[in-house]
C-alpha cells in the first residue's frame, strides 16, 4: 500500500447560531427551551458564514503525519456517491503530529441554503489519494439543536419564525418578497373566527379589531370587543356588505364631476369631451347586448324589470335615455354605485341607460353636421342620434359639434321630449293669433237660435228695468 495513504480520524466541532435582532431601545435576549439565556446588545455583529474544521491525521502503518499537504473537504447530503453541495481546497496545511484545522467558507463562501439540509456529510480527499470512505456526517453541538427556535427575541434583525413581537417602538416591522409574487403573509386556518386571522388593538384607545376569512369563504372585519361584524367581502358576488350603521360625511360644497376625452388623468384642458361621470343612469333589462353611447326605446310590454332596446326609426315607442360610458351615479335595482365604470352592468340580458345628465352618444350625419345646441333624435343607424329637422320626439340637446366628436360619439345635454322646427312653431302660433282675432262663423242654426235667445233675453232684462221705474215715480 502506498505509504502516502492516508487514514483520518476527524474530531469536528460545528457550531451554528442564527441571531434574530430586533431594533430596540434595550438588550437583546434570547431563550432556548429554558434552558439557556444569551444576552447582547442591540448592537450585534454579523455572524460570519464560515465553521472551523480540525482533525487528526494518520499514515497507513499508524504514525501520526507531519508536513503539509494538499486537503479537499467535499459536503454532500449522501453518504455515499451525489454531487458535492460545496467543495473546497486547502494547499499546504500544516500538519503536526496528525493535528490539522482548516476554516471551511473563509476562501469560498459556503452556499447560503447549505445548512437547510437536514443531513449532511464530509468526504476528505489528501492529494494524491481518493476520497477517504466513509464520509463523516456533520452533527450540532448538542444544546445548539435548541437554536432553530427562540422563544422571545427582545430585539432581532431577522427573523424567519417569530410568535410574539415586543416593544417594537423605534423601527416599523417590514414584510419585503421583493419581486416574488408570492404572499409576505400568509394566515392559513381552518378555525371560524377572527382568532383564526389578525387583531389590532390599540391600549390607549382600548379597542380591539380583528379581520379573518371564515369558513363560508368571505372575509369578515369585527370589533372583537363586543364581537360585532362591522364589514363583510362576499366570496359569492365579490360584493362588499356593511354590517353597521354608515354615517356618510356631510358635504359643504358640491359633487364635480369632469368629462374626460381619455382616461388619462389628470384633465388638461381638452374640449373633446367622451368619457363622462355627470349622468344619473338605471339598470334596464333588455332583449339584446347594448353599447355604450346607443339612444334606447322603452319596450311596451309588462315585465318583472322595465326592458328596453335599440332605439330605431320605425318604432314609436318612447325614446328613454342612452347606453351610459361612465355614469356618475347608477341605480341597479336596490344597489347604488356612484361614479365609475358601467361595463359589468352591461350584459345580453341587462343595460344601464343614462336618464338625466349628460352622456356621450352615437351620432349620424344624415341630417347635416351638428352644431352645439342641436336638437338630436333617432336616425335610420339603430341607436345613433342625428340632427332633428323635423317635428318628434327628441333625446335632447348637443353639448359638443359633430366637428369636435370622437370615435362617433359627443356630448349630449338629456331633455327627452318633443320637438317642432321653428317654422312650425311660428306657423302654429299664427294661426292661433288669427283664430283669436276672427269671429266665430254662424253657420250652425243652434248657434244662431242660441244668440237670438241671448239678445231676446237682454232686451227684456232692459224692458224690466224701464217698468221698475215708471211705478217708481207713480207712487
Amino acid at each position: 500500500m502506498n505509504e502516502r495513504r492516508l487514514k483520518a480520524t476527524l474530531v469536528l466541532v460545528v457550531i451554528g447560531m442564527i441571531a434574530v435582532m430586533m431594533q430596540s431601545g434595550r438588550a437583546a435576549t434570547a431563550y432556548a427551551s429554558d434552558l439557556a439565556t444569551v444576552s447582547a446588545e442591540t448592537n450585534i455583529a454579523d455572524i460570519p458564514n464560515a465553521f472551523s474544521y480540525q482533525g487528526t491525521l494518520r499514515k497507513a502503518n499508524g504514525d501520526l503525519a507531519n508536513g503539509t499537504f494538499n486537503i479537499t473537504l467535499n459536503i454532500y447530503d449522501v453518504v455515499t456517491g451525489g454531487t458535492a453541495l460545496h467543495s473546497e481546497t486547502f494547499t499546504n496545511v500544516v500538519v503536526r503530529n496528525g493535528n490539522f484545522g482548516v476554516v471551511v467558507g473563509d476562501a469560498k463562501a459556503i452556499p447560503a441554503n447549505l445548512f437547510d439540509n437536514a443531513n449532511l456529510y464530509v468526504g476528505l480527499t489528501v492529494a494524491p489519494d481518493a476520497e477517504m470512505l466513509p464520509r463523516q456526517r456533520l452533527f450540532p453541538v448538542p444544546w445548539a439543536t435548541q437554536a432553530d427556535a427562540a422563544k422571545t427575541a427582545v430585539s432581532a434583525t431577522t427573523a424567519e419564525t417569530a410568535n410574539q413581537l415586543l416593544n417594537n417602538t423605534a423601527t416599523n416591522l417590514i414584510l419585503n418578497r421583493g419581486s416574488n409574487n408570492g404572499a409576505a403573509l400568509a394566515i392559513s386556518s381552518s378555525a371560524d373566527s377572527y382568532g383564526a386571522g389578525i387583531t389590532m388593538a390599540n391600549t390607549t384607545g382600548n379597542a380591539t379589531f380583528g379581520a379573518y376569512v371564515g369558513s363560508d369563504g368571505n372575509w369578515h372585519f369585527y370589533n372583537t370587543g363586543s364581537n360585532t361584524e362591522l364589514l363583510q367581502f362576499r366570496k359569492s358576488d365579490n360584493q362588499a356588505v356593511f354590517k353597521a350603521n354608515v354615517n356618510a360625511p356631510k358635504f359643504t360644497g358640491a359633487f364635480n364631476g369632469i368629462c374626460y376625452s381619455s382616461f388619462t388623468v389628470p384633465y388638461t384642458g381638452n374640449q373633446n369631451l367622451l368619457i363622462c361621470n355627470q349622468d344619473v343612469a338605471e339598470t334596464f333589462a333588455t332583449d339584446e347586448l347594448s353599447e355604450a353611447g346607443d339612444l334606447m326605446v322603452l319596450i311596451p310590454e309588462d315585465r318583472d324589470v322595465p326592458a328596453v332596446r335599440l332605439a330605431t326609426q320605425d318604432s314609436q315607442d318612447a325614446l328613454i335615455g342612452v347606453v351610459s360610458t361612465n355614469p356618475g351615479l347608477v341605480f341597479d335595482q336596490g344597489k347604488s354605485y356612484f361614479a365609475g365604470d358601467n361595463s359589468n352592468l352591461i350584459t345580453d340580458n341587462k343595460t344601464v341607460v343614462a336618464m338625466v345628465g349628460r352622456v356621450p352618444a352615437k351620432f349620424s350625419l344624415e341630417n347635416g353636421p351638428i352644431a352645439v345646441g342641436d336638437p338630436l333624435t333617432i336616425s335610420s343607424t339603430p341607436g345613433a342620434a342625428m340632427k332633428a329637422t323635423e317635428a318628434g320626439q327628441i333625446i335632447g340637446y348637443a353639448m359638443q359639434s359633430s366637428d369636435n366628436a370622437q370615435a362617433d360619439k359627443l356630448l349630449v345635454w338629456l331633455q327627452v321630449g318633443f320637438y317642432l322646427p321653428p317654422a312650425a312653431l311660428d306657423a302654429l302660433n299664427t294661426d292661433v293669433r288669427n283664430a283669436s282675432a276672427q269671429p266665430a262663423p254662424m253657420d250652425d242654426p243652434v248657434a244662431q237660435l242660441q244668440a237670438q235667445i241671448a239678445d231676446l233675453s237682454s232686451q227684456l232684462a232692459k224692458l224690466s228695468a224701464q217698468v221698475d221705474q215708471l211705478q217708481a215715480v207713480q207712487k
